[in-house]
């Protein structure tokens, strides 16, 4: 896959989510970058079924 180090320490970036569909304090540590796009496309209202891996369980229990 282009551009995609999974493995590599030195590609690890932040990402943050603020809302009020977000789950707040919560911390997920390190994180899949192919879960970026079904979360938000989730709390879009627009889930991704065909995704390789699943959104990040980011709402509120």
């Amino acid at each position: 896959m282009h551009g995609y180090f999974p493995g590599s320490p030195a590609l690890r970036s932040s990402f943050f989510l603020l809302g009020k569909s977000i789950a707040k304090g919560k911390d997920l540590g390190v994180i899949d970058m192919r879960t970026i796009a079904p979360t938000l496309a989730g709390l879009l209202g627009a889930p991704l079924p065909d995704a390789e891996v699943p959104a990040l369980p980011v709402r509120p229990n």
